[in-house]
């Protein structure tokens, strides 16, 4: 995640960078475009904590691909991000120490046991009528007939109409763009936009 930074993008319309944050993109200003995302600095305290606390040590043991893949994230660990988060300097002395050492053995025992217990299913099946399940599933979500389908295409139509989904169906292309609303002049027009467009059932229709 952090050689990829999925939360990072540019909009192809003005080539703007978009951020994922609370739920949406949005874009960065000129100020900010060094400030790093809340998601990119608990990912590196994650990563902070899985190579320096000796608790997690104890349980996480370094295998050559865990250990190169550690090392890589290396070079990401430049003034600005440690600026930001200072602790981050332990991180960068214990990768150094790391790629200059041989990789340990692994213990062959398990650090922890798992075992599965159906406590969930057994509390979830306990006192349910299971013929009136059936038979409110039958009249509901397996229903067949034309009103049936027509309430269904309804409220899949509320659902697709939703601005939060509509925000999250345009992408990080129509992030913050005067073009986010569908039905805009040019709005889904854009290289690499599409839209999802749901009408109300017309009456009488079938499936």
């Amino acid at each position: 995640l952090l050689e990829k930074r999925p939360w990072r993008a540019r909009r192809q319309l003005d080539g703007t960078e978009v951020r994922f944050e609370g739920g949406q993109w949005v874009p960065v200003p000129d100020a900010q475009r060094h400030r790093l995302p809340k998601v990119e600095a608990q990912l590196w305290l994650a990563v902070l904590a899985l190579a320096t606390d000796p608790a997690v040590r104890r349980r996480y043991a370094f295998t050559d691909f865990r250990k190169a893949a550690l090392v890589r994230l290396r070079k990401y660990l430049n003034e600005t991000v440690v600026d930001q988060i200072p602790p981050l300097v332990a991180l960068q002395r214990a990768i150094d120490e790391l790629s200059m050492q041989e990789t340990p053995a692994v213990d062959p025992k398990p650090a922890y046991l798992l075992e599965q217990l159906p406590q969930i299913r057994e509390a979830l099946e306990k006192g349910q009528d299971w013929d009136a399940l059936a038979q409110s599933a039958l009249a509901t979500a397996f229903a067949s007939g034309p009103e049936a389908k027509r309430a269904r295409a309804e409220e899949l139509a509320a659902l697709y109409a939703s601005k939060p989904v509509e925000a999250l169906l345009a992408g990080p292309g129509m992030a913050g763009s005067a073009h986010a609303g569908a039905g805009e002049a040019g709005g889904w027009d854009a290289p690499g936009e599409y839209a999802l467009r749901v009408q109300a059932w017309p009456a009488g229709a079938e499936a």
